[in-house]
């Protein structure tokens, strides 16, 4: 059996998230990011952008 987390969702993210759905959908295999022709997303494309924007913000204590 798999375990399962389901983390809470602040309501802001979901009306963010609604929002794109309704605008771009999904791809054909179900992702929720996807590349312009419609495949995978390649870790670049979201690597990349996560580190810079860890380098941007705060740090937690």
């Amino acid at each position: 059996m798999e375990d399962v987390r389901r983390p809470p969702v602040p309501p802001d993210l979901v009306a963010v998230l609604c929002e794109y759905l309704a605008t771009f959908g999904t791809a054909d295999h179900g992702r929720l990011f996807f590349s312009e022709k419609g495949s995978v997303a390649p870790s670049t494309a979201y690597c990349r952008p996560w580190q810079e924007a860890q380098l941007l913000a705060p740090a937690v204590p």
